[in-house]
């Protein structure tokens, strides 16, 4: 279960208290592994390749219905391995001492000079111009601090859309001042 609460709401500081689930860390996996260009591509082309070899006879039609057919069954085995993937990498860090990093609950403070997030058992401060990107989605917020790694506060950690908006609008100025 996600849980949080905002602490202030000004555009000088921000605060959000929030802690993730198993089922948020794999979504979040998942919907990453779809995002790829690279993956995209080799969707198309190992379809393509299949279509290929299956309809060597055939055409039109036919050899468009087993191209879709082919990529249907390739984003089915990704979402499949993708899910499996995250399960096991997750799982495992659970299963160790990270844990309480993972799972627990989590402190995000943003403000002019950076990020600071505070677990039970770390404190972590980042500036903004460690800061990669800000993703938002309906369900997350995600503040990448490289391409692997990042902050994910569920939306559903904010008492109401505005505040969640309002937390994102304030990110984005301060990281987008620090990119100046």
């Amino acid at each position: 279960e996600t849980s949080s609460s905002l602490s202030s709401l000004n555009t000088r500081k921000m605060e959000v208290t929030y802690t993730n689930s198993l089922i948020d860390l794999v979504r979040n996996q998942v919907s990453s592994t779809w995002r790829s260009p690279v993956l995209a591509i080799s969707f198309g082309v190992f379809a393509l390749w299949s279509s290929y070899l299956n309809s060597i006879e055939s055409v039109g039609v036919f050899y468009l219905y087993q191209f879709l057919l082919n990529l249907i069954w390739m984003i089915f085995v990704i979402f499949v391995a993708a899910t499996i993937m995250a399960l096991l990498i997750y799982g495992s860090a659970i299963l160790g001492r990270s844990r309480e990093v993972i799972l627990g609950p989590h402190r995000i403070e943003i403000s002019e000079d950076g990020i600071t997030e505070e677990t039970t058992t770390q404190w972590t401060r980042i500036k903004w111009r460690g800061v990669h990107r800000i993703r938002a989605n309906g369900r997350f917020i995600r503040i990448y601090l490289s391409p692997m790694s990042l902050y994910l506060v569920p939306r559903s950690s904010f008492s109401s859309r505005q505040d969640s908006e309002a937390f994102l609008k304030i990110t984005r100025q301060f990281f987008g001042s620090a990119k100046k």
